[in-house]
C-alpha cells in the first residue's frame, strides 16, 4: 500500500479527484434520457441544488465498454457531471460523513443494450472548503498565485501537488473547492487509502502538500 505524507506537517496527505489517466478505464458515460445543459447547471457550477432539481435527474446511465476488455470501472467521472460511483465506495463515505452528501440512486447500463451492471449511485457533494493556498500551488501555465490560475481558468496543474490549509480541510472527507474552484474536488487521505486498498478503478489521485 502506498501511503503519502506531507513533507511540511509529517501528516497523511488528502487528494484532487480527476477523471483516470488510464485509457482502458475512461469511459463515456450519460443520463438516459439526456439531461439539458440548464437542468446540469446547478450541479456543475455549485452546491445549492434543490430537491426538485434533485428529484428531476434521470435515473440511467448509458456506458460504452471499456477499452482492453476490462470490467466496469467503479467510479465513472467527475468532469462537469458529478461521478457516478459504485455501492462499495459510497457506504465507505457514508460511514466517514452520515447524512453529509447526496446520493441518488442510477441504473448503469451498456449504451449498446449488451448489459446491465444494476444500481451506482450519483454522488453530490454539499461541502465546501477554501482550503487551497493559491499562492503555493502551481497552475497549468507553471506558474503560482491568483493571478496565474485566472490566467489558467484555475486548472490546477497535473505535475506539481497543490497546497492546502490543513485546519481549512481538517475532518473533512469529500469536498469541493471554493468561487472558481468549486469544479475541483478532493478527497482525505482515508478516501484515497481506501480506493488504493480495494483496487477500485476510474480516478486519478493526485496527492496534495499540507500546510500548517
Amino acid at each position: 500500500m502506498i501511503v503519502y505524507y506531507s513533507p511540511t506537517t509529517g501528516e497523511m496527505m488528502p487528494f484532487v479527484i480527476r477523471g483516470t489517466n488510464i485509457a482502458d478505464d475512461a469511459i463515456v458515460k450519460d443520463f438516459y434520457p439526456a439531461l439539458p445543459v440548464e437542468q446540469a447547471r446547478p450541479f456543475i457550477l455549485g452546491t445549492d441544488f434543490t430537491q426538485e432539481e434533485i428529484d428531476q435527474l434521470p435515473r440511467t446511465h448509458l456506458v460504452e465498454k471499456p477499452a482492453g476488455g476490462k470490467p466496469q470501472p467503479d467510479m465513472m467521472g467527475w468532469n462537469f457531471y458529478p461521478p457516478v460511483i459504485a455501492p462499495v465506495l459510497k457506504d465507505f463515505i457514508e460511514t466517514l460523513e452520515p447524512g453529509v452528501h447526496e446520493f441518488v440512486p442510477v441504473e448503469v447500463k451498456r449504451d449498446d443494450g449488451s448489459q446491465e451492471f444494476g444500481t451506482y449511485y450519483l454522488m453530490l457533494v454539499r461541502q465546501t472548503s477554501d482550503a487551497l493556498l493559491f499562492d503555493e500551488t502551481n497552475w497549468d501555465g507553471g506558474q503560482y498565485g491568483y493571478e496565474a490560475a485566472r490566467k489558467e481558468r484555475f486548472l490546477i496543474s497535473h505535475f506539481h501537488n497543490p497546497v492546502l490549509r490543513a485546519l481549512a480541510c481538517a475532518g473533512l472527507h469529500i469536498w469541493r473547492g471554493t468561487g472558481k474552484l468549486v469544479k475541483q474536488s478532493f478527497c482525505s487521505d482515508e478516501v484515497g487509502q481506501f480506493i488504493k486498498e480495494k483496487g477500485l478503478r476510474g480516478w486519478y489521485l493526485q496527492p496534495c502538500q499540507m500546510h500548517p
